[in-house]
């Protein structure tokens, strides 16, 4: 028998009578080249499998979440054959780099989108990197937002951390093993499929059908617009989102105003024209000067009378709306005061209405219709003016001055230094209307936020020995903060009551959203939030001295706002202006609008989800439906094209 000794190195053999023979099995050279592309194999699939194990994790959240769909699966080929095609580009010497930064911007996105979800119940957009100053603005302690990111953090983001990394790892063995200059068939292969590809999710969802064809099964509108973050996401996947949403930024960018879009508006206020009607409350509040409040995260219904007896007396002797609700649009606080101040509705899908849309003509607005009046229009609030784009907005919006901390003078940022530093600004002499945007109402509510804010320290002890022994901490905290609102609102009513003013003045309050900042299962047990819809149910109040008290339980929404306020005060408006109705018009009956389409009236909420809409008939849902997406397409455009400057273009 013959013994044979091989080197693995060289693959030469030597037999045990000195013979020499080339061995059967490759060097350890050629081993490694019939492995060259497993780098990239390695990396797309990490990449596959980093989208759909955080899918997976989206589907156990959202309910009728589909796991998989046919363009998910097509817009995750794409989007790594692309991603996989650039790096057999990159120079070997910089694949490293190339690998190590992708994932890590992927791994980033996604986790992002994750958390910001447990924020604000919707899924991110690259448009929102417009507002990162505004995060660095809100978080003047670092370490509160790491407490309010950490209270979203989930044991699975670590996994995806760890899938990168392993990715990262080995490719980055492989391609050190790999000696190949070039894959041309495969980079051509990749190149085909990315490009040849990237638009064919359009084309497979193209339809023939009717222009009135259901919202939420258009998806050829869900790909135009992804106006519904959750249900693009489950159809297109995570990198589809991503890649619409990165094309939609550009088209936007690049895109002029279209005089057949304007011309559209223009026929349809004219074909739904809406007569103002005169009412009881019309004109109650002539030539009387107003202070109107968005108070920040205002929920009355969490807090004690014997803290905040100035609202609580307001409420209960005012005309205070039961059924009122404030819906959380895209931008939430932004989002309500442009609603409040123009009567229209903000963008719901093209991008943040104070950085897109900051300079369109608003000649509709609030403090425009007061100042035709002869009134004096200013606005105010504790923090920086670029903030939400305040500076410029407030402009917009048609006020003579916006007030900032800046420009008030205020280190501290708290409500009742609105009263201190700029009284006499928002109380002039001469007839005023004063838009104040509150702020100590701001989350979070967590012990470290309360540390962070000594001030109300006083507020929080005052709190805690007021209400119940198990009051959540969250609330006692969010009661200290609401109660420096309360202070402020105090100390402006016993001035002009000094000065013999209160009679001709009138207080109207409304907060901009929920406050959503609490943690979240708290806050629906001790509110008692059964229906998602239910978190936007908020107070509404008008106070005047000569009021008589009324608790009025029509249905309402931030929409409704301006034209209520411009009949009270007799203001010359077009009613066909706004989206919503004057509320004291008894044959008008208001809807409520939410961010995803769904809506809210006096019968019945039609959910965004299709299975839980089963009270009314289809053909019940199917005549709304049909007049409001027309209706909230027209008010999008309205945004988009800037038309009331070219309306006011056209009459100069």
């Amino acid at each position: 028998m013959t013994l044979f000794r091989c080197c693995l190195i060289c693959g030469i053999c030597f037999d045990g009578n000195g013979g020499v023979y080339m061995s059967i099995l490759k060097p350890r050279e050629k081993r490694l080249k019939s492995c060259k592309l497993l780098y990239v194999i390695v990396y797309a699939l990490g990449l596959f499998v980093i989208e759909y194990f955080n899918r997976f994790q989206i589907y156990r959240t959202l309910d009728n979440f589909k796991f998989i769909t046919g363009l998910s699966l097509l817009y995750s080929v794409v989007i790594i054959s692309l991603l996989s095609a650039i790096l057999l580009i990159v120079p070997k010497k910089l694949k490293g780099v190339y690998l190590g930064l992708s994932y890590l911007l992927i791994t980033i996105y996604m986790i992002a989108h994750r958390v910001y979800y447990g924020l604000f119940k919707e899924f991110i957009s690259i448009k929102q990197m417009l507002m990162i100053q505004d995060t660095k603005n809100m978080y003047s302690d670092v370490g509160i937002f790491i407490n309010d990111i950490k209270r979203h953090v989930r044991f699975d983001y670590l996994i995806i951390i760890l899938i990168a990394i392993i990715s990262v790892y080995i490719s980055i063995k492989l391609i050190k093993r790999d000696d190949s200059k070039r894959h041309l068939v495969l980079l051509i292969v990749l190149l085909f499929v990315s490009v040849g590809f990237s638009d064919f999710g359009k084309l497979a969802i193209s339809n023939s059908e009717s222009e009135d064809l259901d919202i939420f099964t258009n998806k050829e509108f869900l790909y135009d617009t992804l106006f519904s973050k959750d249900k693009a996401i489950e159809e297109l996947g995570i990198y589809g989102y991503l890649k619409q949403d990165v094309s939609l930024i550009f088209s936007s960018r690049f895109r002029e105003v279209d005089p057949i879009e304007v011309t559209q508006i223009a026929d349809y206020f004219e074909e739904n024209a809406t007569e103002k009607i005169v009412n009881d409350y019309t004109d109650i509040f002539k030539d009387k000067n107003l202070v109107f409040i968005l108070a920040e995260s205002l929920n009355s219904t969490i807090i004690s009378p014997e803290l905040m007896p100035t609202l609580h007396m307001m409420e209960t002797t005012g005309l205070y709306f039961d059924n009122f609700y404030i819906p959380a649009y895209p931008r939430t606080t932004c989002d309500s005061e442009f609603i409040s101040q123009t009567g229209l509705l903000p963008s719901l899908y093209s991008g943040p209405t104070c950085y897109l849309y900051q300079e369109n003509s608003f000649p509709i607005s609030l403090a425009n219709l007061f100042m035709n009046e002869g009134y004096t229009a200013n606005s105010f609030h504790n923090n920086v003016a670029e903030f939400y784009n305040r500076d410029v907005l407030h402009k917009s919006f048609g006020f003579e001055e916006f007030y900032d901390s800046s420009r008030l003078g205020n280190k501290l940022k708290i409500d009742s230094s609105i009263y201190t530093l700029g009284k006499d600004l928002v109380m002039p002499d001469e007839k005023f209307y004063s838009f104040i945007v509150s702020y100590s109402g701001h989350g979070g509510y967590t012990e470290r936020d309360l540390l962070s804010n000594e001030y109300y320290r006083e507020n929080y002890e005052k709190a805690a020995s007021v209400l119940d022994e198990d009051t959540p901490d969250e609330i006692v905290v969010y009661n200290a903060y609401q109660m420096e609102f309360d202070n402020m609102l105090s100390e402006f009513y016993d001035d002009l009551k000094s000065s013999g003013r209160l009679t001709d003045t009138i207080f109207i309050i409304f907060p901009d959203h929920f406050p959503y900042m609490m943690d979240d299962e708290m806050y629906r047990d001790y509110v008692g939030v059964d229906e998602d819809y239910q978190y936007h149910k908020l107070p509404f109040l008008i106070w005047g001295q000569d009021i008589e008290p009324e608790i009025i339980s029509k249905l309402g929404a931030s929409t409704d706002i301006l034209p209520t306020v411009a009949n009270l005060f007799g203001l010359e408006y077009n009613q066909s202006d706004y989206f919503g109705i004057d509320l004291f018009d008894e044959d008008s009956e208001s809807l409520v609008v939410f961010k995803d389409y769904s809506w809210l009236n006096d019968e019945t909420y039609f959910s965004a989800n299709p299975n839980f809409n089963t009270d009314k008939s289809q053909e019940y849902y199917d005549d709304i439906n049909d007049k409001l997406y027309k209706k909230i397409e027209i008010f999008q455009k309205i945004l988009i094209e800037d038309y009331y400057q070219h309306t006011e273009d056209d009459n100069a």
